[in-house]
């Protein structure tokens, strides 16, 4: 078994239960995320908007998903990368994953917000 850091397991388990009630747990599990990131204990890598506005987007549905992409930081100064992705989709159910890695991950986004963009500039 992957070492995993206390985090991402509580992440991990998180994501797990909310996959039972999908469309009912997506907003609360974004305020976790959002609560997680102001502690500092992740950090929103890669997304399509700033999490504020995550409702804004679902409701206009100018665009029909809604991505985000958060790493642990903890983590990954102890045991190496561990991701969080969570998606919505105007008309399907919210997506949680959680990846060792992002390799071979296509980040085509329609948004460029999170760490992954601001070091690149």
């Amino acid at each position: 078994m992957a070492v995993i850091c206390s985090t991402c397991a509580f992440i991990r388990d998180v994501f797990e239960a909310a996959q039972k009630d999908a469309h009912s747990t997506y907003g609360p599990v974004i305020a976790l995320l959002k609560e997680l990131e102001r502690q500092g204990r992740i950090e929103l890598f890669a997304g399509d908007c700033p999490i504020d506005e995550i409702g804004r987007h679902l409701n206009e549905e100018i665009h029909f998903t809604v991505r985000h992409y958060f790493k642990c930081t903890s983590h990954e100064r102890h045991y190496g990368e561990k991701y969080f992705f969570i998606g919505a989709c105007v008309r399907g159910a919210p997506i949680f994953t959680v990846l060792d890695s992002l390799a071979g991950k296509n980040l085509m986004l329609w948004g460029k917000t999170g760490t992954s963009f601001q070091e690149k500039l």
